[in-house]
């Protein structure tokens, strides 16, 4: 997207914007293309002057599904879609699957929910309230994986002193079997929680590996102190 837009732009065009169609992945979903609004989340910070449209067709692959796809998108603040609709949708040339009849794309138009990105008077002060609880809650994730990396490096330098191998598997099935038996307890997503620590594990492998290949004197007595 950004590339695109870039070379646009580069080229005098000044009406610029975007359309989410979704990601065509290895991962069996029953979308035709991943929404992955997290990439779309990430486009509208760096780019908001953009508008960004919303083609819940060709997510969807599946006339089933678009209604709440449409949902979602206004709910991610899209600004406007692209939707497919065919007067005899089951004899359309291409992608009948997801074709919906004008009738039911007016349905789906008009059972929409529109919601204010912000609200006034006494809610928005709970809101302010609760989002300094989250502030606060980011920074204390913040400063623990800041220990953790402190942590992760000593690990690497006692590792390096001893000439052990930086994975573990054994440690790393027991660690994740750990965490995820506590999220569970914390009615967290498994899913999750797996993803968030497979991407702790992997940057701890990689310092490791910095630390390995980092020609340094022996490590001293301080540096592996607290090491377990």
């Amino acid at each position: 997207w950004l590339g695109a837009l870039e070379r646009l732009s580069h080229a005098g065009i000044t009406r610029l914007g975007a359309v989410h169609r979704g990601f065509s992945t290895f991962e069996k979903t029953h979308f035709r293309n991943a929404p992955k609004w997290d990439i779309v989340i990430e486009l509208k910070r760096l780019v908001p002057e953009i508008p960004i449209l919303c083609d819940p067709s060709h997510i969807a692959g599946n006339r089933d599904l678009i209604p709440a796809l449409c949902q979602k998108a206004v709910d991610m603040a899209m600004n406007g879609f692209m939707i497919e609709s065919h007067i005899s949708p089951d004899a359309a040339l291409s992608d009948a699957a997801q074709q919906l009849q004008p009738a039911a794309l007016a349905d789906i138009l008009d059972g929409l929910e529109y919601r204010r990105p912000q609200g006034d008077g006494e809610p928005e002060e709970f809101l302010k309230t609760l989002r300094a609880e989250i502030d606060l809650t980011d920074a204390a994730i913040l400063e623990a994986i800041s220990r953790r990396s402190e942590i992760s490096e000593k690990i690497g330098l006692f590792k390096k002193s001893h000439n052990m191998t930086i994975l573990q598997v054994g440690r790393w099935q027991q660690l994740l079997e750990d965490r995820l038996a506590r999220a569970g307890k914390l009615g967290l997503e498994a899913e999750f929680i797996k993803a968030l620590f497979q991407i702790i594990h992997d940057r701890s492998i990689r310092m490791q590996s910095e630390v390995m290949n980092r020609k340094t004197e022996n490590p001293s007595n301080q540096d592996l102190k607290d090491v377990s």
